[in-house]
């Protein structure tokens, strides 16, 4: 537990077969008010129906992350079916390295 992530802005509610973004941010995990500036994002989102470990498939899409003043935007996610996905997160930073997943349920009625 050597970072936290926080996922700061997500749409209410997601979209469905429409782009939309997210912003996060990185804290030490020792000292979670500390917001650490430097650091290398991976991001998938997936669907898991059930599975233990993995997607039983993906997005249709490939994310783009841009990091500014220590906010990490993640845009170009495309949720194209209804149901609970998972976005997974993969940090880079301070030294540390983790692997965070966020349950984003969607979509519009």
């Amino acid at each position: 537990h050597q970072l936290l992530v926080r996922l700061l802005s997500v749409p209410h509610p997601i979209p469905l077969e429409k782009y939309f973004s997210v912003r996060l941010a990185i804290y030490d995990g020792n000292h979670p008010q500390r917001q650490l500036r430097e650091m290398q994002l991976q991001v998938a989102a997936g669907m898991s129906h059930g599975m233990a470990h993995g997607f039983a498939h993906g997005m249709q899409s490939s994310p783009q992350v841009q990091i500014r003043d220590g906010v990490a935007t993640v845009s170009g996610l495309f949720f194209h079916m209804s149901g609970e996905w998972t976005l997974q997160v993969s940090v880079h930073a301070g030294g540390h390295a983790g692997t965070v997943s966020f349950n984003l349920p969607c979509c519009e009625p």
